[in-house]
């Protein structure tokens, strides 16, 4: 996966993240848990924005195909995972234990709340490792990428 194919996939998979979350806040009023409801229709937005706006600075990320592929990895599994994972707490009515100020006064059964959680957490690890990653490479110099 050269430069150009990472930077279109990750303006398909924003754009289609993006719409995916304006879809979801069509469907807020019919949630169980609407507070969550608006955050999965954010999560979905400002992941869709971000991955664009990623897409957009490709070009100057100076990485090698392996660390090209990881970047885009994690990013799209961190975005997509948290509009996902934001979207079914709020369709459990879930998140009063991983999501307090969303899911307050909601309640689900512990193990919807500790996937969620454990959702939550793998998510957040990965968008931060590929953002890092993206760092690394916007800070390397071309003929240095690994």
């Amino acid at each position: 996966m050269n430069q150009d194919d990472v930077a279109r996939r990750l303006a398909v998979l924003g754009v289609a993240l993006l719409l995916a979350g304006m879809v979801t806040g069509l469907l807020i009023a019919l949630m169980p848990n609407p507070r969550l409801g608006l955050s999965a229709h954010l999560a979905g937005a400002m992941g869709g924005i971000m991955l664009i706006a990623l897409a957009a600075i490709w070009p100057r990320v100076a990485l090698g195909r392996r660390g090209q592929a990881w970047a885009f990895g994690l990013l799209a599994f961190g975005n997509v995972a948290n509009w996902a994972t934001v979207l079914v707490a709020a369709s459990w009515g879930a998140g009063a234990t991983s999501m307090p100020l969303a899911g307050k006064g909601m309640a689900s059964a512990p193990w919807q709340e500790n996937l969620i959680a454990a959702a939550l957490l793998a998510l957040s690890v990965a968008v931060l490792a590929g953002l890092a990653l993206t760092l690394r490479g916007l800070l390397a110099q071309p003929d240095k990428a690994d």
